[in-house]
């Protein structure tokens, strides 16, 4: 019995506290053809999703607005927004590069609403002799 009491308090120590980590994952692609950007939150930062979504469309979103908006530019940048994931993302399929620049600035507006840095520089190729 002394032992597992024991075993059952070193359990109860070494269990990690249960608080809610903040999670962002981001994903970006941009080549000659193309250009997506996605963002997943955690719930408690849907409120600046659903900002940042306000934003880039030009549109009233209410704050409370829960589950899937799908918006498209007439160049051809679709926008979306689901709630319930979580998740906003911006794609463009075209080889319009003032087209791609936008879908860009967009993604910088959703980067900036969401306090999401850059992604780093990708390392430079290998060097050959």
């Amino acid at each position: 019995m002394k032992y597992l009491l024991l075993t059952f308090g070193l359990f109860l120590a070494a269990a990690p506290a249960t608080a809610q980590s903040k999670t962002t994952i981001t994903t970006e692609v941009e080549t000659n053809k193309k250009f997506t950007f996605s963002a997943i939150v955690d719930d408690d930062r849907i409120p600046e999703l659903i900002e940042a979504f306000a934003e880039i469309t030009d549109s009233d979103v209410h704050p409370d607005f829960r589950g899937p908006w799908t918006k498209e530019t007439t160049e051809g940048i679709r926008m979306m927004l689901n709630t319930e994931r979580g998740k906003i993302s911006i794609k463009y399929r075209g080889e319009d590069k003032s087209v791609i620049a936008t879908a860009v600035e967009k993604a910088n507006v959703v980067r900036r609403i969401l306090g999401i840095d850059d992604a780093p520089a990708p390392p430079p190729p290998p060097i050959t002799n």
